[in-house]
């Protein structure tokens, strides 16, 4: 579990002078299901030349939730400063994903798509997002971000495919996410916005 306080009066813009991201702030205590989270550095990727660096952006707030909390249950989130409740709230754990990534090919072995597959339950839609391994960086870099029916079955076509530069890439990584969102309109904080997720990572060379 994770938790990321956002300062919108301070975002940040990459080489480009695009938006990726906005620095976040330490506000207090952060607990879920009554255990304390962790403070850990957040960081944000953001290109210098033809290199990615991640940059420091603040902290985040992070419980493993393994085995205090059953995904499919509810999650208690709290906030407090100097003994004072900020926040407080409730959201439900989504299922657990689990997905498989396979080549379709035809009789010469061409490439013609790639067929995704997971545990759909028909609750509303996942997003996948595929991402390039550069051989000196440890986290992957985002390439593109699908959402499709949670229905357990997507078939990415060779023309989506081939706006994705996997030659440039030592592999690839499909991240099939499942997320339930949560909108709170009374609290003290500006943010408002509460999601939960479950994440499947699978790691996948089109080039083999």
């Amino acid at each position: 579990a994770t938790a990321v306080f956002y300062d919108k009066s301070k975002p940040i813009y990459n080489q480009n002078n695009r938006l990726v991201g906005y620095l976040t702030k330490d506000l207090g205590e952060v607990k879920f299901n009554n255990f304390p989270a962790f403070k850990r550095q957040f960081h944000v990727r953001l290109r210098q030349g033809n290199s990615f660096v991640d940059s420091l952006a603040g902290i985040r707030y992070h419980l493993p939730l393994r085995p205090m909390m059953n995904l499919g249950e509810n999650i208690n989130i709290s906030l407090t400063s100097n003994n004072n409740i900020l926040f407080q709230s409730t959201i439900n754990i989504p299922e657990e994903i689990t997905g498989q990534v396979e080549k379709i090919v035809d009789q010469s072995n061409n490439l013609r798509g790639i067929n995704l597959t997971w545990n759909g339950n028909n609750s509303g839609k996942i997003e996948i997002i595929i991402g390039g391994f550069i051989p000196q960086n440890i986290s992957p870099l985002p390439l593109l971000r699908i959402k499709v029916n949670d229905d357990g079955k997507f078939i990415l076509p060779k023309n989506i495919i081939d706006q994705v530069p996997y030659q440039n890439f030592e592999s690839l990584v499909f991240s099939f996410i499942r997320r339930i969102e949560k909108s709170e309109q009374s609290n003290s904080l500006s943010d408002n916005y509460i999601a939960a997720q479950s994440i499947h990572n699978i790691k996948f060379s089109i080039n083999n």
